[in-house]
């Protein structure tokens, strides 16, 4: 039966079932029960009995012995009454817009009129016959909407990564826009800058791959929810006290680590078997799995808490190659 075994160690007292010894030296004390067989190397053995009720059968004694009991023998056969023995044990691009405020005052003109106008003037003479076009540089301001004048830019090519449409400068509404949680966008004006800004959210989606050429500060939780690859040459270094692994599972299972060796399917690994609540090793774990099956066990030390027994030990601990040390320095080995 598995139960806790002393182990017999210099200065602590035994308890044996069956005991073969071939060869003893030294003084005895104490009681015992069984028969002791065997010759004795020398005749000349002083036996000290510490009870009266110990009888010892002698088959033959040198002339010269001597004793301090009247009941010795230098070689016994038999044991009378039984004896006990008791013994303790033992882890911004600011896009600035300067609006023209342009007015085209314009006053009828007949087909045939002609018109000599300088390059700066106060007043227009008009010739009585002419096309009814003008040529030449103007300054100022006119009433209208333009519409009539030839020659001016009134629309704005806008290109961006994918696509290009112009902006009608008279008829069009030109918007930048955001998208939710990517670009946040913001239109000002200040005095005659108009100015729009472009910046990222607080919160930020990216829907598709995102690469980083220089180092990366997270300040709060990082939540990876694939698979976290570390590719660098040397060695993670990880200023938390403590690695809580499996900690997003809400039913038991194993966990642990694996070395992969490259280009083996099976992995060293040193893993928390659940199905034993035993912490063990194997070569031949395949992460694919997520389960160990252990080849060997890492055995336990429990130290006791006083007195010499191995009692009340915490049950996940009674197993097989486990030692449990007393308060006063006996060993015990579950087997």
């Amino acid at each position: 039966m598995a139960t806790w075994k002393k182990v017999i160690v210099s200065g602590s007292d035994a308890e044996l079932n069956n005991l073969n010894v071939l060869k003893a030296s030294g003084s005895f004390s104490g009681s015992f029960q069984g028969e002791v067989l065997g010759t004795m190397a020398s005749s000349s053995v002083s036996t000290l009995a510490q009870t009266a009720s110990v009888a010892l059968r002698a088959n033959a004694l040198a002339p010269t012995v001597t004793a301090t009991s009247s009941s010795v023998a230098a070689r016994a056969t038999t044991l009378s009454p039984a004896a006990t023995a008791s013994f303790a044990d033992l882890a911004s691009d600011a896009r600035t817009a300067t609006s023209a405020s342009i007015a085209a005052l314009a006053s009828t003109l007949s087909a045939t009129a002609t018109a000599s106008i300088a390059n700066t003037a106060t007043s227009a003479s008009r010739a009585a016959s002419g096309d009814g076009l003008f040529s030449g540089s103007f300054s100022g301001s006119f009433q209208g909407d333009g519409s009539d004048l030839t020659g001016l830019a009134t629309t704005l090519t806008v290109d961006g990564d994918t696509g290009t449409q112009d902006v009608s400068l008279t008829a069009d509404d030109l918007q930048i826009l955001g998208t939710a949680n990517e670009i946040v966008t913001a239109i000002t004006k200040a005095g005659n800058d108009v100015k729009a800004t472009i910046s990222l959210p607080d919160d930020v989606t990216i829907g598709q791959d995102l690469t980083i050429t220089r180092d990366v500060v997270v300040s709060r939780n990082l939540t990876v929810q694939g698979t976290a690859s570390f590719q660098a040459t040397t060695d993670l270094d990880v200023a938390d006290r403590f690695i809580r692994m499996a900690s997003g599972s809400n039913a038991a299972g194993d966990g642990g680590i694996a070395v992969i060796q490259s280009g083996s399917k099976n992995a060293e690994a040193f893993a928390y078997d659940s199905a034993t609540t035993r912490w063990g090793v194997t070569g031949s774990f395949d992460a694919a799995t997520n389960t160990i099956a252990p080849d060997a066990f890492m055995a336990t030390v429990v130290e006791g808490a006083g007195g010499a027994l191995a009692t009340a030990t915490i049950a996940k601990y009674t197993k097989k190659g486990n030692m449990f040390v007393s308060s006063s320095g006996d060993v015990y080995i579950y087997s």
